[in-house]
């Protein structure tokens, strides 16, 4: 993680933090909100104002707590590439569109373009498997893939990346779900740890969405939850 997050994009980010950062500050200084808020970033902005010198903590220190949520963030990609809950996406062609070089001997003989009223289904789960954008370790959970971007990580080829689709069309949710699966987390991890249990057999199965085929049931738990509280 540490040695990934360098060069521009960490300016990069470090920038946009500071830039959130100030824009908290000044609506707390000019009296448009009341405190710097009751977040984490709140806390952290609390902790950069104490007035206790050993306590206080620096901009760049502000910074640096807050690269856990780019973390995060790098984590649900990962984890929705190798195991996305739509396995594929169905579109229909609603004119005829040529597609590249692609070649559709099974629709028109020695046709490069995709007839109007097609029906095409993308196997989104199969391009996120593919080792010629993923590399030869598609197979392995590795969210430092995503440290510099989906762009990067894919080889620079981003249609191979389609948790929730992509174009006009793209999932209209996807910030929402990505948000509210980021809070809930933070929440669940402030009072439990999650152990794997020796008994667990990784079998994903699909039925309308994929999931694991053995979670949560009283005979064979995949995980052991712990109350931190």
């Amino acid at each position: 993680m540490t040695s990934n997050w360098t060069g521009l994009r960490k300016k990069y980010a470090i920038d946009s933090i500071k830039r959130i950062v100030k824009k908290r500050e000044d609506k707390a200084m000019n009296g448009e909100e009341e405190s710097f808020g009751s977040d984490f970033l709140g806390l952290l902005l609390k902790a950069h104002h104490d007035t206790n010198d050993i306590q206080r903590i620096s901009v760049d220190d502000l910074a640096d707590e807050c690269k856990s949520f780019y973390f995060m963030s790098m984590i649900f990609n990962e984890s929705l590439r190798l195991y996305s809950p739509a396995v594929s996406v169905t579109r229909r062609v609603e004119k005829d569109v040529r597609l590249g070089k692609l070649i559709v001997p099974f629709i028109i003989p020695s046709s490069d373009y995709i007839p109007a009223k097609v029906e095409l289904i993308i196997p989104s789960l199969a391009l996120h498997h593919e080792p010629e954008s993923w590399g030869q370790d598609a197979q392995l959970f590795k969210p430092e893939r995503f440290s510099d971007g989906v762009a990067k990580a894919t080889n620079n080829n981003i249609a191979t990346f389609l948790p929730f689709g992509m174009g006009p069309r793209i999932c209209v949710g996807l910030n929402f779900a990505t948000i509210e699966a980021k809070i809930a987390l933070s929440m669940i991890l402030q009072r439990y740890s999650f152990t794997l249990s020796p008994g667990y057999v990784h079998m994903p199965l699909k039925h309308m969405t994929l999931s694991p085929q053995h979670a949560w049931s009283s005979s064979n738990a995949t995980l052991t939850v712990n109350c931190e509280d």
